[in-house]
């Protein structure tokens, strides 16, 4: 069985609606109400979740979620080297912070 499938599928539906009814008909990141997604945080136990494994939150949250969450499946140069700089001025902000304390320190 697909995924696809597996989402159609009535024990998907079943699961769906507890995780919606357990989050009180709420988003569980923003708190709205209305319309719900179910979220897998896990595929691990994939047609046999736990509780645990299932997040009802609205469209808008779902949607930033997998927006912010993974890696760009094809970063472009542009984005690597963004990423990179905000890298580097991190290193650069914790290594500034070191030396400060340590020179309010003596």
């Amino acid at each position: 069985m697909t995924y696809a499938d597996y989402l159609r599928s009535p024990q998907w539906q079943a699961r769906r609606e507890w995780a919606i009814a357990a989050a009180g008909g709420r988003c569980q990141l923003c708190n709205a109400a209305g319309a719900l997604d179910v979220h897998h945080r896990t595929y691990e136990r994939l047609g046999h979740e736990l509780p645990t494994d299932l997040v009802a939150i609205c469209p808008a949250c779902h949607e930033a979620y997998h927006r912010w969450s993974a890696p760009a499946p094809r970063a472009t140069e542009a984005d690597r080297r963004y990423r990179r700089r905000l890298a580097i001025e991190a290193s650069v902000e914790a290594a500034f912070a070191t030396t400060a304390g340590e020179d309010h320190a003596r």
